[in-house]
């Protein structure tokens, strides 16, 4: 016998708070798990099974095949009590050819031993976590997210969770848990099993509907029917959206686009989600406007020889004299990473391009009192474009790193969960490098280069009173400020739960102090390397943090509204929902990384919070 409690879940966001909630009506709850469910649910022509109460399941799950009878009929309230009778087998089988037993004996009593066809398939992405009760394991809660398909198509989807009642507990726990979930998340007792919620759909849909309508517009037609004449490998994606319009089966569409049934899969549900985006920008361009000239590489400058391994600052200098070396410095580095960052080959020239551009900010906060005011605005203006031009395109490199690690992990059969959620990612960056190519093209970014070159050409032009202040003299205040700024994280550090986004502040003002140690570092102690690895370790462990933090928000967007980053952000209708299992599964392995980073921080901000860390520090500042 099953028991269990079942609640509808009305939206997406709803279901993703539940993923990452901690406890239940009360309960604790345990690690979980992720698994892809496929359900086929058979009987025969005449539907013998379902009008005696069965229903007959083939579930496979993970490697192995399940045979199911199970009770069918509504639930008077919110526990389901149903008979059900399991067996295993080898693969999917017909009950004729199960093992001996009470389930086939039923089986084909219930089908006259007739042979059973299938009605549909009931696929289900289920995150399961047991619910901890103070002596022993109450229940398993099931959060499924389920698709439905039927003939070939995409009949529904909806999202339920239950918790099933584990043998030797009293179904009065159950009942009590079942009142506190919906008294506490306002949920809907679902009364009918998703096989009889699935039927009622198939019997309500009208014939001939699925697959009837024509999936590209008139005038995605027009430019697909262009692409399908260029290079090959644009002409197949076309050639596969073409037979897709046309209303060809898949099988037909995989041999007219000269491409596996799994590539076919593969784009078609990517054009679902970005539509014409999933291909490459300049192709689709001319096509949209056929020998247009729009696209232009832009011709990358060559790297300029003979960069300098350190700024060269001297301990008489005066911070005037100190800004001009140190932006000097990390100036020629940036324009050495543009021709890399232009190509776009190597990933780490855009990292250097913007690291070299936000030590340049924070040289510009450091040494602000010795700079003309004019000229810090002007430069600060560039060098924010700069920043917001090329942390589009990182922010995405480092996620599509991440992700990729991610799907290398997995075992080789599960690794193409994420293709399609990757090529929605490929397109959005590509879309975020035209733009950051755009800019790097334009007057605005030649415009601050000039103000660099001017500013470096003229050494600086300082100006006012601070302007004749000397290295060894400011550069004490400006560490111990810095360092300050860091300190004043402890109380909120030391929160179970610290905010993530003061965990972000933090690491920003991590970096800071770690930019201010590098810009002195030729004129202080020789146990100032030492210091900046240690903040590198907590400034590293709080990119992880942030890193997870910005992934999650990726990952719930695109599963609630199938893309992210835009405001507002609009959930899709159920129907339209992504079916991306594998990027749930991602959320659910991001979400418990995050938290994991978090418990375990402690020990890296206890070595710089600590007392040990203040003394290294003030030795290091002796040295002046």
């Amino acid at each position: 016998m099953e028991i269990e409690a079942k609640f509808s879940v009305p939206d997406r966001p709803t279901f993703q708070r539940l993923l990452e909630a901690r406890s239940l009506g009360g309960l604790a709850l345990g690690e979980g798990s992720v698994v892809q469910i496929q359900d086929r649910y058979l009987d025969t022509a005449e539907g013998a099974l379902r009008a005696q109460g069965y229903a007959c399941r083939l579930r496979q799950e993970d490697g192995h095949t399940l045979g199911s009878l199970k009770g069918l009929g509504e639930a008077a309230g919110v526990v389901h009590r149903r008979q059900e009778l399991e067996v295993e087998l080898p693969r999917p089988l017909q009950p004729a050819e199960w093992p001996p037993g009470t389930a086939r004996d039923l089986a084909l009593h219930l089908s006259g031993a007739r042979p059973l066809l299938p009605l549909l398939v009931i696929s289900q992405t289920r995150h399961s976590r047991p619910i901890l009760a103070p002596d022993s394991a109450l229940a398993t809660l099931a959060l499924d997210d389920v698709r439905v398909f039927h003939s070939e198509g995409l009949l529904a989807s909806f999202l339920e969770v239950e918790a099933e009642l584990l043998p030797g507990r009293a179904e009065e726990e159950l009942e009590r848990l079942a009142a506190a979930i919906q008294a506490d998340w306002a949920l809907e007792p679902q009364r009918r099993s998703k096989f009889e919620r699935a039927m009622l759909l198939l019997q309500a849909l009208p014939p001939g509907e699925i697959g009837s309508q024509r999936n590209l517009t008139t005038e995605e037609r027009a430019i697909v029917d262009r692409l399908a004449k260029r290079a090959e490998v644009v002409a197949r994606r076309a050639r596969a959206l073409q037979a897709w319009d046309d209303g060809l089966s898949r099988p037909k569409i995989a041999a007219h686009a000269r491409l596996s049934p799994r590539r076919v899969r593969h784009w078609l549900s990517a054009f679902r989600q970005v539509r014409l985006g999933v291909f490459p920008p300049r192709a689709l361009q001319e096509a949209m406007e056929p020998g247009s000239r729009r696209y232009r590489a832009g011709a990358p400058g060559k790297a300029l020889p003979g960069l300098k391994e350190r700024p060269g600052l001297l301990r008489g200098d005066t911070m005037g004299q100190a800004a001009v070396k140190v932006l000097a410095f990390h100036y020629r580095r940036m324009l050495s990473h543009e021709p890399g960052t232009r190509l776009g080959e190597d990933v780490e020239a855009l990292h250097d391009m913007r690291v070299a551009t936000r030590r340049m900010r924070a040289a510009l906060r450091v040494f602000q009192a010795s700079l003309d005011p004019e000229v810090h605005a002007a430069l600060r203006r560039g060098m924010r474009r700069t920043g917001r031009a090329l942390g589009p395109v990182r922010d995405l490199d480092v996620f599509r790193q991440r992700t990729r690690a991610y799907q290398d992990s997995l075992p080789d059969e599960q690794q193409g969960g994420l293709d399609e959620f990757l090529q929605v990612l490929e397109a959005r960056r590509e879309a975020a490098r035209e733009r950051m190519i755009a800019y790097l093209n334009g007057r605005r970014y030649a415009r601050f280069k000039a103000d660099m070159d001017r500013f470096l050409a003229s050494a600086g032009s300082p100006g006012g009173p601070a302007s004749s202040d000397r290295v060894l003299d400011v550069a004490p205040a400006a560490v111990r400020e810095r360092l300050a700024d860091v300190l004043a994280f402890n109380q909120e550090v030391s929160l179970p739960d610290p905010p993530p986004e003061r965990l972000h502040a933090l690491r920003i003002a991590c970096k800071r102090l770690r930019y201010t140690f590098e810009f002195f570092e030729e004129v202080l102690g020789r146990q100032t390397r030492a210091l900046i690895v240690e903040i590198v370790a907590l400034q590293d462990h709080l990119g992880i943090i942030q890193d997870a933090v910005v992934a999650g928000h990726i990952l719930r967007d695109y599963l609630i509204a199938g893309t992210w980053g835009v405001e507002p952000l609009v959930p899709l209708p159920a129907s339209q929902v992504p079916l991306a299992p594998g990027v749930e599964a991602y959320l659910a392995s991001n979400t418990a990384e995050f938290r994991h980073m978090v418990a375990t921080l402690a020990p890296a901000w206890h070595r710089i919070a600590g007392p040990t860390f203040r003394r290294r520090v003030a030795s290091a500042l002796a040295a002046l």
